[in-house]
């Protein structure tokens, strides 16, 4: 019997995470549905497993090779092409689904003919009320992607029924075989990262619409953060140089190319003040697998190790027994004091902070042992700071402009992106940021620019 809905999950070494995304989608409302579990041929027994447990409830297709999302949900697409579906979902390995999430993606594409795609809310799995995205955008001016109420609680903001955006990842995406069809498939030069971006663009270039749902909710276990290798640096900046190349006008893209290296410069000079060189090496040999037209996986020694220890923060930390951290920031941003709170020899932690920031930390981190101290009271602690009888740290909005502003050295700055100045060569580090732009624009950028222009008009040029 013809059924109405194709899902296609891609999976490579995620035997758990499949598994209970398998288990969610089979106990949907919506049920008129086939699912295709596309395995890019993991290592750790998923294909064996999903046929024995699932049997005749889903199909799997084994590629014989890690094709990566692009090509492992190509292989799920040909099989649904095969049918006669009227729509195809497309779906990571490691998110779980509401249980009406699909029905309401199908309610959406079946009342709306001049919507092309329609995508989940996607929510964190590790925090199930924060929300990692509500579809995204691309910055007009700035080229980035903005991802719409990222890491905002659900229970602060009432989100519309429905958004229409730039594209929505293939984390959840539900799209038209007919458009589908008219548009091809998805492009598997990308490998993984932009390809979901790609497919949205070519939706809206047929004349349909791109929009986002409130009411699908779907979790989702991300794992880029906590690589310890560049691999999302190099396909990131890659796909993103890749796309818009192939997107942009000749009058837009010097614009683009100067927001791409500015943006690079900073990343780098960062990544630096971390002490993280190998991502800064994997973007630039990136960038040259796209002007030598190397695409799909990388190749051998683009993609490095990476520590995730800021040694000068670590070297600071490690002669601390107690330390009083300082909020000039608006944003309740716990995440910096993970490394604070589990350091062993740590005895005493103080945190002073407005109230309502105050609050929102208690809240964050009701299992820390700490003191928690309002801003007013911060006269009280001065003795500890000025006799050193405790390390002083400021979370500020950017280390950067906290740097800028600030004559002298006189206390541990830390940021939301765990950029830290932890002593004076730090400092004066990051005091010399705009004359190192200057240096590599002229000495750096300015060529690369050149060279891609030329390759892009290059490339144009042959038939």
């Amino acid at each position: 019997m013809k059924k109405k809905l194709a899902v296609v999950i891609c999976t490579y070494n995620k035997k758990e995470y499949v598994d209970r995304c398998v288990e969610t989608v089979l106990a949907s409302t919506f049920q008129d549905v086939d699912v295709f579990v596309v395995d890019n041929a993991s290592a750790d027994g998923t294909e064996t497993f999903l046929r024995d447990k699932y049997t005749d409830q889903i199909t799997v297709i084994q590629t014989g090779a890690n094709l990566g999302g692009a090509g492992g949900f190509n292989r799920g697409i040909v099989h649904a092409l095969k049918s006669d579906y009227e729509y195809i979902h497309l779906m990571d390995n490691d998110v779980t689904v509401d249980p009406v999430a699909i029905q309401v993606l199908i309610d959406q594409l079946d009342g709306n003919s001049e919507v092309g795609v329609a995508g989940s809310l996607i929510l964190s799995m590790d925090h199930p009320d924060l929300i990692q995205e509500f579809g995204a955008s691309i910055h007009p001016e700035t080229y980035e992607l903005v991802l719409h109420h990222t890491r905002q609680s659900i229970h602060e903001l009432v989100l519309p029924l429905t958004e229409v955006v730039d594209y929505v990842p293939c984390c959840s995406l539900m799209i038209r075989t007919s458009v589908l069809r008219e548009i091809g498939p998805i492009d598997e030069s990308y490998f993984i990262y932009w390809d979901d971006i790609d497919l949205c663009k070519r939706v809206w270039l047929s004349g349909k619409q791109v929009i986002v749902c409130a009411a699908s909710k779907v979790w989702h276990k991300r794992g880029a953060a906590i690589r310890k290798d560049t691999f999302t640096h190099y396909y990131f900046w890659r796909n993103r140089l890749r796309y818009f190349t192939k997107y942009l006008s000749a009058e837009a893209l010097p614009h683009f190319l100067e927001q791409y290296f500015a943006q690079l410069f900073r990343l780098s000079f960062f990544l630096q003040l971390k002490g993280q060189t190998s991502p800064v090496r994997s973007i630039y040999e990136a960038i040259d697998d796209v002007l030598q037209h190397q695409n799909g996986m990388a190749r051998p020694a683009r993609i490095f190790p990476r520590s995730l220890v800021n040694p000068s923060f670590e070297d600071w930390l490690s002669k601390q027994t107690s330390i009083i951290v300082q909020y000039r920031s608006a944003q309740a941003t716990h995440s910096v004091l993970e490394p604070m709170v589990s350091a062993k020899q740590i005895r005493s932690l103080t945190i002073v902070a407005q109230g309502d920031v105050l609050d929102q930390l208690k809240t964050a981190e009701s299992q820390i042992d700490v003191n928690w101290i309002r801003q007013e009271r911060l006269e009280e602690l001065d003795r500890q700071m000025t006799n050193g009888e405790a390390g002083h740290v400021m979370v500020v909005d950017h280390v950067l402009d906290a740097a800028q502003s600030q004559s002298t050295f006189d206390a541990v700055l830390i940021d939301p992106w765990m950029n830290v100045i932890a002593n004076e060569a730090d400092w004066y580090y990051v005091k010399s940021y705009q004359k190192m732009s200057d240096f590599m624009e002229y000495t750096v950028y300015l060529p690369m620019k050149q060279k891609i222009i030329a390759w892009v008009n290059e490339t144009n040029e042959k038939p």
